[in-house]
């Protein structure tokens, strides 16, 4: 079997600064027209997914029984607010104001930012990233809640960020015999520290995230394992021992973890037989010799003068590997231009066709410490003992991030792709037959693990020299 993994983790850590210094959503107007109720179509045999609302409905599954309901906006406020049901997600796309578009231009924006320091193999989670800063988001306030938004695109609205974060969550949750993918998150605090009740229940009802009491001031160590131990058991033991030995200490105050896990199958396998030993030419003009994977499939394809564009789908039609080739080894040109808009035109453009594949088994191993990233992206004042201003997690002004760092795996073989990505935030106090097209990924390239349900990048990379 064409096996694929996937794991994202984010961790947060709070602590004090002592030592550093002295279901609301918007309103949709898509042009629906109503055929029936929603009941007597679902009754009928219609799918949720096709169900059909009049225009400014909102369509609620009832979480009982996965009955439908159209309703008017304020109504699905309050039955999403009171746990009645959920929105569904693929209906209400307009409302969530293109937050696909936002986490997308995130990625976009932190890959071109890592580049300029790394022209290198890259790889990262900008959903893990953007999903661990959205928990942080919940208790910043003021400038420092100003800047995350802007670096992160995340919706001012209280009620209908929320329930995106939900609806998002809950569509990336939801069960399927084909492939596996979880979040999780989870939100541990100093037992003797005071946390306004209203972040946690938020992080609790929206976010899924628990609360655990632990003794950072006196346990530090053991507080530390007890936290490994859950990020182990979340990813399958891809990532072991996380927070490194000194990370959680007596000025701990919080730490706030989210991980997401994708397992699943190729749905067009590669034969280990085929694999050979073949030239890739590096961004340096070096040739490696590298084991290139070969399969003959209908994949989805677009090709211009610059570059060329893959969709290679996983069992279950939700998710997809996206390979990006520019044209005459141009990696350069390709990651500068870069952009939300130029994704949407690929996808619109892409046509099913018989395609001869060409790609090499790498395997990534990459960190980042992101704190100067992120700063460098419009959001300083989180890291600033002196402004920080995280009083919707406290009600005082006394946390800061002191560390930012990303962590990644990804290993792609005949088998599929196993991958792993860990973030953390520190707060202190302060020979094949002929084909049509030939799509040979012999020199570097840029991929995308791709989420079709919620137009999200889950993954993004870059592989500059797959031998290292």
């Amino acid at each position: 079997m064409k096996i694929l993994h996937f794991v994202i983790f984010a961790v947060v850590i709070l602590i004090m600064p002592t030592m550093t210094h002295g279901i609301s959503h918007a309103q949709i107007s898509a042009p629906f027209k109503l055929i029936n109720s929603p009941l007597v179509q679902f009754q009928s045999g219609t799918s949720v997914a096709d169900i059909i609302c009049m225009q400014g409905f909102v369509l609620v599954i009832k979480t009982e029984n996965g009955h439908p309901a159209c309703v008017e906006p304020q109504t699905a406020q309050k039955l999403v607010e009171r746990n009645w049901g959920t929105m569904a997600l693929q209906h209400n796309k307009t409302v969530l104001e293109h937050q696909d578009d936002a986490n997308n231009r995130f990625a976009f924006s932190f890959f071109s930012n890592i580049l300029q320091q790394n022209n290198g193999n890259v790889f990262f989670s900008p959903y893990s990233i953007s999903n661990a800063f959205s928990m942080v988001y919940e208790g910043a306030r003021g400038s420092t809640a100003d800047e995350i938004q802007s670096v992160f695109h995340f919706i001012p609205d209280d009620t209908i960020r929320k329930n995106y974060v939900k609806a998002v969550n809950s569509e990336l949750n939801s069960p399927n015999q084909q492939y596996k993918l979880d979040i999780a998150n989870a939100l541990w605090i100093q037992n003797d520290y005071r946390i306004v009740k209203n972040y946690a229940d938020t992080l609790q009802q929206y976010y899924f995230a628990n609360a655990t009491n632990l003794d950072f001031k006196t346990k530090s160590e053991e507080s530390r394992q007890t936290i490994n131990n859950w990020v182990a058991n979340k990813t399958n033991q891809k990532i072991i021992d996380l927070l490194p030995t000194g990370s959680i200490n007596q000025y701990t105050r919080v730490v706030l973890t989210n991980a997401i896990y994708f397992k699943g199958n190729w749905t067009n396998q590669f034969a280990g037989y085929e694999t050979r030993d073949e030239n890739f030419t590096t961004s340096y003009q070096k040739t490696v010799k590298v084991p290139m994977m070969q399969t003959l499939a209908s994949f989805k394809y677009f090709a211009d003068d610059s570059l060329q564009v893959l969709k290679m789908p996983y069992q279950g039609g939700s998710l997809s590997m996206i390979v990006l080739l520019p044209k005459d080894n141009d990696l350069k040109s390709l990651t500068s231009s870069l952009s939300v808009e130029k994704l949407h035109y690929w996808n619109a453009n892409l046509t099913t066709e018989q395609v001869l594949v060409y790609l090499p088994k790498f395997t990534l191993n990459t960190k980042y410490v992101l704190n100067d990233n992120l700063a460098s992206l419009g959001m300083p004042s989180a890291f600033l003992p002196d402004v920080a201003d995280f009083t919707g997690m406290t009600g005082n002004k006394d946390l800061s991030i002191s560390a930012a760092v990303h962590q990644a795996f990804v290993k792609v073989d005949e088998k599929g792709t196993e991958a792993a990505a860990a973030t953390g935030a520190v707060f202190q106090t302060t020979s094949m037959p002929l084909s049509k097209y030939t799509f040979r990924v012999d020199h570097p390239f840029v991929f995308l693990i791709y989420d079709e349900q919620t137009d999200l990048i889950l993954f993004m990379g870059q592989v500059v020299d797959p031998s290292r």
